[in-house]
């Protein structure tokens, strides 16, 4: 897996949001690695609110990412400029 560069920066403008997509690589600040479940749109940000990723490393969880700690979108992945370990989980659902 190649890492993005944690010292590069976009700001706002530079940012392609229109590369964000299901599926995609999502690299935090600690080398945690996860994917975009879903993204959540809001009338703020072009558009955009906040990912839902699903964390791969170091465990599997579901994670809100507040769409203002992008700092990096390309080909590669997006990288956030924040831990995976203090993000709020989402709430879990079980089948009954």
């Amino acid at each position: 897996m190649v890492q993005m560069e944690p010292h590069v920066t976009q700001t706002p403008n530079e940012l392609d949001w229109s590369q964000l997509n299901h599926g995609m690589v999502v690299h935090f600040r600690d080398g945690a690695l996860g994917l975009i479940e879903h993204v959540w749109f809001s009338a703020q940000h072009h558009g955009i609110g906040q990912m839902i990723v699903r964390l791969t490393t170091p465990e599997s969880r579901m994670l809100a990412v507040p769409f203002d700690c992008v700092r990096f979108i390309d080909a590669l992945g997006v990288a956030v400029d924040m831990d995976s370990a203090p993000v709020e989980l989402l709430p879990t659902h079980s089948a009954t």
